[in-house]
């Protein structure tokens, strides 16, 4: 599966990422490039029917990386150490666009 992300700051683009899932010795493996930069590998750790987390406790931030499916919504968040130690949890919620 690929994947871009775009971000916008007042209508304009501060930053891009190409994403990819594919597998690697036989694992889901998330892999984020930001701002084609080189890439950083996610393996899946946990799921379910309607979620999956990636992992890499090596990275500095996020260290995991989870997808939840509810109804016709996608929710994400993204995890790790903060500057301060403790954990810092970014969540984001997509849903679907008519038109």
């Amino acid at each position: 599966m690929l994947g871009v992300n775009r971000t916008a700051v007042a209508g304009k683009p501060t930053q891009f990422e190409f994403l990819r899932i594919t597998h690697i010795d036989e694992v889901p493996t998330y892999i984020a490039r930001p701002n084609g930069a080189a890439g950083t590998s996610f393996k899946r750790s946990a799921g379910g029917p309607n979620w999956i987390r990636f992992s890499n406790l090596d990275h500095d931030f996020p260290q995991p990386i989870e997808y939840h499916r509810d109804g016709d919504m996608l929710k994400a968040s993204f995890a790790g150490p903060g500057q301060d130690g403790a954990t810092m949890t970014i969540p984001f919620a997509f849903q679907t666009c008519s038109g």
